[in-house]
């Protein structure tokens, strides 16, 4: 179904190959861009170019800043616009487009090409102020790494005005987007995205009171929710471990809050399932995501999940196939991870349903919900379906 791809990758390109010619010689920033491989794309689909390298190399060496906005909706769109005046492109009847990363290439398509546009909004729009809500009531003088999230909301909006579908991965993100304009009800499709991780079932060998984590950022999947229900649970239950992945900053290491938690650095993708498959249970108590990939890998290795749903697994039942709390609940958290430590057969019953609910959320599934998604919104662009709606 694919007729190009437009990336920011330089796998392909010159510099790219540059890079795996070099191999551990070259400098580690080149090195990253021979990581960033496509596969499954014939390299004739592939558009991609080093302009991108090359100009943020400049302004690093030169020290200019520059803004979200020029980093997410303007450089490569220059570069994409460009592409889509190739001749030898067949006509296109979608444009999948990631979020507002593209906005000036879409723009230009909504103007020159007759094409429906497809919005992956595959993070909450509010979730920058969703986070620095939480971190102001911490007290914590709290600023959040450039990215998508911090662009302002009205590059958000326009995207979402010049898209014909928006594309959300959870019910979370969708009501996100009806947050900025209720309109944009009849242009929702909720589609989940998939996990590849793969387990041997029979390597299960849970640990009673071990309790995992997963994350970069701790504010955002409150690890200070995880902390504050473990100082609670680990007078009770001195033998409980709560075990941290992901955190490698001892500024944030050496907090007092986190006394009670073990931090492992971060972990390769064994280290991760060995984690997973090791756990007792995993605890994301999420206040923004768009759908938590990590969620997904504790449910394929059968591990009982404790979130939120902010977390974005909307097939979660609540004391059914995991458990879902209230954001910024410590109370409810230990709650849970008590019912699970003292009920062993509750455990084993939530870890059976939370491997059948991860069958929903394979690359397969994914691959066919989205394949289906796309078909369908082909048939209604040329009036042969009813318009999807939210």
């Amino acid at each position: 179904m694919l007729a190009a791809l437009y990336t920011d990758s330089s796998a392909n390109s010159p510099l790219g190959k540059i890079a795996r010619f070099l191999g551990k010689s070259a400098p580690a920033r080149i090195q990253r861009l021979a990581r960033r491989e496509i596969r499954g794309v014939p390299e004739g689909k592939i558009y991609s170019s080093d302009a991108l390298v090359y100009r943020d190399m400049i302004r690093r060496l030169a020290k200019i800043d520059y803004t979200e906005y020029d980093q997410w909706c303007h450089v490569l769109s220059e570069k994409m616009i460009t592409w889509s005046t190739n001749a030898s492109l067949p006509h296109i009847d979608i444009i999948y487009n990631m979020f507002c990363e593209n906005l000036e290439f879409i723009r230009y398509a909504k103007q020159h090409m007759k094409t429906t546009i497809v919005s992956d909004i595959y993070a909450h729009p509010f979730g920058d102020v969703i986070v620095a809500n939480e971190a102001q009531r911490l007290g914590l003088d709290y600023v959040r790494a450039k990215g998508i999230q911090n662009i302002d909301i009205q590059y958000i909006k326009e995207t979402c005005d010049l898209s014909d579908v928006l594309l959300c991965p959870s019910q979370f993100v969708a009501d996100g987007v009806l947050g900025i304009d209720s309109a944009y009800a009849d242009k929702i499709l909720i589609c989940p995205y998939g996990s590849s991780i793969e387990y041997d079932h029979g390597e299960m060998q849970p640990k009673r009171g071990q309790v995992f984590w997963a994350g970069g950022d701790w504010v955002r999947k409150g690890l200070h929710v995880v902390a504050a229900a473990a100082d609670t649970l680990k007078v009770k239950y001195p033998s409980m471990r709560f075990r941290v992945a992901g955190i490698t900053d001892e500024a944030v290491i050496r907090m007092a809050r986190f006394r009670n938690l073990e931090f492992v650095g971060k972990l390769n993708y064994e280290e991760m399932k060995s984690e997973f498959l090791n756990a007792d249970c995993f605890v994301l108590p999420s206040f923004s995501e768009g759908m938590a990939g990590v969620v997904v890998e504790a449910l394929a290795a059968g591990c009982p999940v404790i979130t939120t749903k902010a977390s974005g697994i909307d097939g979660l039942l609540d004391g059914i196939n995991g458990f879902v709390v209230p954001e910024g609940n410590a109370e409810e958290v230990a709650r849970r991870i008590e019912i699970l430590y003292e009920n062993r057969e509750v455990r084993t019953e939530i870890s059976k349903q939370a491997l059948n609910l991860s069958k929903s959320y394979t690359m397969d599934s994914w691959q066919q919900r989205l394949v289906n998604a796309l078909l369908d919104i082909m048939e209604g662009a040329n009036g042969t379906t009813t318009p999807i709606s939210g």
